[in-house]
């Protein structure tokens, strides 16, 4: 088992168009693999119907992994709840957007593994929320809680959300 997470330190391959990238499991002792998957869904238009749906569950995938964590850290008010909650729609669907951007233009992956490109969106995804956050409720959290709870939000939310997409739901679509 452990080896298919080491399979996804592997570059994943540039997939032609209107297809996209998944991990696959596999019996092999090198665990899973990359494979190139056919869509019948043209991702290169965000604004279609199967990407807002796709992207909302995603986003309250999010809020399920992030919302105990800020709760625990202070995020306690009717106020720092509803901008959590902002603060990751603005991220979660500019995530979304990147993500479909890279896949079809073939200059990036974001979506599977522990790839370069996907700790680079995580890390830029943490830092807009926690400046968000910083901006709208300084005043009534630590900067210092703001922070840490943010890094851990976000860790459990790409760690735990990440093994139950590529796991479980045989990769990001």
């Amino acid at each position: 088992m452990l080896n298919q997470y080491y399979s996804d330190l592997a570059v994943a391959p540039s997939c032609p168009p209107k297809q996209h990238t998944i991990l696959v499991p596999n019996n092999s002792p090198s665990g899973g693999s990359w494979s190139c998957v056919a869509n019948n869904v043209d991702y290169s238009k965000s604004y279609n119907l199967t990407f807002f749906i796709a992207t909302f569950w995603y986003f309250l995938g999010t809020l399920i992994f992030e919302l105990p964590v800020l709760y625990i850290f202070g995020f306690r008010s009717k106020k720092s709840i509803v901008i959590a909650i902002l603060a990751n729609l603005l991220t979660v669907f500019s995530f979304h957007i990147a993500t479909n951007y890279c896949g079809n233009t073939h200059k990036c992956n974001l979506t599977q593994g522990l790839n370069s490109g996907f700790i680079l969106a995580e890390i830029i995804v943490t830092v807009v929320e926690a400046l968000i956050y910083l901006v709208f409720l300084s005043k009534e959290i630590k900067p210092s809680k703001i922070i840490v709870s943010t890094i851990l939000a976000n860790l459990s939310s790409a760690i735990l959300g990440g093994l139950i997409i590529n796991n479980l739901l045989g990769g990001f679509h």
